[in-house]
């Protein structure tokens, strides 16, 4: 009995470890920028501080109406992440656009902060960098 509950044990934490995968500062900040070109600015809220929340709020109300041409202009936009610096609780992670009609494969950068221990984007009135 007692090696069946250690058994189970073992497995629930290899699947908690598992599942924590893919929530560093590249994979938010690539699903960020994912969601952003395709207009899912709920699920990029959701990877973003309150301050960039709401300026994601804001250019949703600006894209409104666009939202299916902003899809389909993106569709084949490809994010590259072509580097990452972490510092204790922040983060510049550097990427590229390419396969879209208006990417020219130039290099810009978001900032994240990590908060309550999730890596979040934090963007200045400027935006990525």
């Amino acid at each position: 009995m007692k090696q069946l509950k250690l058994a189970a044990l073992a497995v629930v934490l290899s699947l908690s470890l598992s599942s924590c995968s893919g929530n560093g500062p590249e994979d938010t900040a690539k699903k960020f920028i994912e969601y952003t070109n395709h207009g899912e600015f709920s699920k990029a809220k959701e990877l973003s501080t309150d301050k960039t929340a709401a300026m994601l709020g804001m250019a949703e109300g600006f894209a409104q109406g666009k939202m299916e041409e902003m899809k389909e202009r993106n569709k084949d936009v490809k994010v590259e992440i072509t580097s990452s610096e972490v510092n204790e609780d922040k983060a510049i992670v550097k990427f590229k656009l390419t396969g879209g009609e208006n990417t020219e494969g130039s290099e810009n950068q978001l900032n994240l902060v990590k908060v309550d221990g999730e890596w979040k984007v934090d963007m200045n009135k400027e935006g990525a960098r």
